[in-house]
């Protein structure tokens, strides 16, 4: 694995994903979070110091995660009316994660088109019709508390809605948790493989990206998954 590979995973999975979702007026493309796997030269964790498997230069790497953030916008653009982003703020890039949205946010400056959320914030929220959804990568929050951190954060948009979801990251893996009142609590898994730390320890998530379709009253109503052997096929034919 290395930044190539990866380019290409991330901009293939996401242009199939939106080939196979209805031409929609709004797309929200959520990055979970740990976008950029190391925050330093060093290629080292910032709290517990653990040592990273890097491909090449930060710079070099800093590169090609924003060439490959554009071309999956562009992806988006060609299917969906408008096109949001919002990059979680992980525990492996503190400060890439804001600098990204800081980039993306002049990039697309005079593009009407494009949204980029780029509060300095642990967390995110969007809410369509009766639908509200908070982004997190989960770091620094138990999942329970997320329900109460929505409704004290947005106190008007959980009035007006039904359906009320959390999207977070961290783990890397897929999980559901619908016992907290009001809000449903959701994990995903990455498209990249893990590092030597992650499969040393056990960590053996499966690989895939996803794409959900929420309708404004009815919220969600669809969902495709792309798995890394899917993807691999469709990048051989």
């Amino acid at each position: 694995f290395n930044l190539d590979i990866a380019k290409r995973d991330l901009c293939g999975a996401v242009a199939h994903l939106v080939k196979q979702t209805p031409p929609c007026g709004r797309c929200v493309i959520i990055n979970l979070g740990d976008f950029f796997h190391a925050d330093n030269m060093e290629g080292t964790t910032k709290r517990a110091g653990h040592s990273l498997d890097t491909d090449s230069r930060l710079p070099k790497v800093i590169d090609v995660g924003v060439s490959a953030l554009r071309h999956c916008i562009a992806s988006a653009l060609e299917h969906h009316a408008t096109v949001e982003v919002i990059n979680a703020v992980g525990n492996h890039d503190d400060v890439l994660a804001y600098a990204l949205s800081v980039m993306m946010k002049n990039i697309y400056e005079n593009e009407p088109r494009v949204v980029i959320h780029a509060d300095p914030t642990p967390r995110h929220y969007i809410q369509h019709g009766k639908t509200l959804i908070g982004v997190t990568h989960g770091h620094q929050t138990k999942d329970a508390k997320l329900p109460g951190i929505m409704a004290a954060e947005k106190p008007e948009a959980w009035g007006e809605t039904r359906f009320r979801s959390f999207y977070r990251g961290h783990f890397h893996s897929d999980f559901v948790d619908d016992s907290n009142p009001g809000c449903r609590i959701e994990g995903f898994r990455t498209l990249s493989p893990g590092d030597a730390w992650s499969v040393g320890n056990g960590y053996l998530a499966g690989r895939d990206m996803k794409a959900i379709v929420h309708h404004k009253d009815y919220g969600e109503i669809f969902r495709y998954l792309c798995g890394i052997s899917l993807l691999r096929d469709l990048q051989e034919t």
